[in-house]
């Protein structure tokens, strides 16, 4: 039986939907981990129907989980963040794991042993989350929100993945004043890299120099992976660098960072050599500002949340041989939006803006 022009143009398009959606999807994972674990009691016998709880200011809410026949649970898509994770079930104590790290395309495994109680009872966990992955093969490491407010970098996405092994810029940035200048990323030698917001491709090595920049102060955590990636990660060798932004919670609260230079504290090299050829001025950092702010909360408590931030960048140079000082300046405008939809069910949008003159 043939099929009519218009079947093939409805099938055609069913296609596009069906591949649009598995490519959004595999964006979408990476931005997320992935949090197994198995249940047993102090005697090592597995224990079916428990119910696993994980909340944190990532998810705003909860996830809750049950373990089956072999008492296995699995949170296969949890968004990048410390939680706590409570195991109940009657009969038993309930067992909280406290300060739990899920890092971004990560597995971590946390299993529970569970003793039988007399009274209700409550066994509270604090320590180290596991760091091993036993299930993922890849090389890399992340930022996270305090190590990238904390770590003195150049503020670029570029300038804090180089404190990461194996990590160098190609054009190097002293005291920031290469942030608002696109560079490329080398890792362990190879100079292919993709950078990614969000899940949504930002840079890559053909688009060099292209006019993305990053908000810092928008960054809650950067993940950079160098070697075994998965195969949805195009581009051959090198850096996989994915950018998770920050996102409001049900407590309002923000930060404003500022730091900023002048010429009084910069030196100039040219000697009396120099100065025989006519070079009266040598090249120095004349003036750098930088002015960063974020916040965000509810618009609704446990249903919808609100995150915006802003950066204003300006330096100024002069440059050995040339009569014009160079004046750069850029502005970052970052704005995200979370809905709970349904219980373990959330929608994100963001929006961002960068202008450069």
């Amino acid at each position: 039986m043939s099929r009519t022009p218009r079947s093939r143009r409805v099938c055609l398009a069913l296609a596009a939907i069906v591949l649009l959606s598995a490519s959004a999807a595999a964006q979408t994972g990476q931005n997320f981990g992935e949090l197994v674990g198995r249940a047993v009691d102090d005697q090592g016998a597995l224990l079916p129907g428990v119910t696993v709880t994980i909340t944190g200011a990532a998810i705003m809410g909860a996830q809750t989980a049950v373990t089956n026949d072999r008492g296995i649970y699995r949170f296969p898509a949890v968004p990048s963040g410390t939680y706590k994770v409570a195991f109940e079930l009657p009969g038993f104590a309930t067992l909280v794991r406290t300060d739990v790290v899920v890092p971004v395309r990560q597995t971590v495994t946390l299993d529970a042993e569970m003793k039988v109680a007399q009274l209700q009872e409550t066994v509270t966990v604090t320590g180290e989350s596991p760091i091993v992955d036993v299930e993922n093969a890849k090389v890399g490491a992340r930022l996270d929100r305090d190590t990238l407010q904390t770590v003195p970098t150049s503020r670029s996405i570029f300038g804090a993945t180089t404190v990461l092994p194996g990590m160098v810029m190609a054009r190097q940035d002293p005291a920031g004043i290469n942030a608002a200048t696109s560079t490329g990323m080398i890792a362990h030698g190879a100079s292919n890299y993709n950078l990614n917001y969000f899940g949504v491709t930002a840079d890559t090595p053909q688009n060099y120099g292209s006019m993305y920049y990053m908000d810092y102060n928008a960054a809650e955590e950067i993940s950079v992976d160098t070697a075994a990636m998965g195969a949805e990660i195009g581009g051959g060798g090198g850096a996989n660098i994915n950018i998770i932004p920050k996102s409001g919670s049900n407590v309002v609260k923000g930060n404003v960072y500022y730091s900023g230079t002048g010429k009084a504290f910069a030196a100039d090299n040219v000697d009396d050599e120099l100065r025989a050829q006519g070079i009266t001025k040598g090249t120095r950092l004349l003036k750098l500002n930088d002015l960063n702010a974020d916040a965000g909360g509810p618009f609704i408590r446990d249903r919808l949340w609100w995150f915006g931030s802003a950066r204003d960048y300006t330096t100024l140079e002069q440059v050995i041989g040339f009569p014009k000082d160079f004046k750069s300046n850029l502005r970052n405008y970052t704005a995200r939006v979370n809905y709970q939809v349904a219980r373990g069910n959330q929608v994100s949008g963001f929006w961002t803006y960068n202008k450069k003159f």
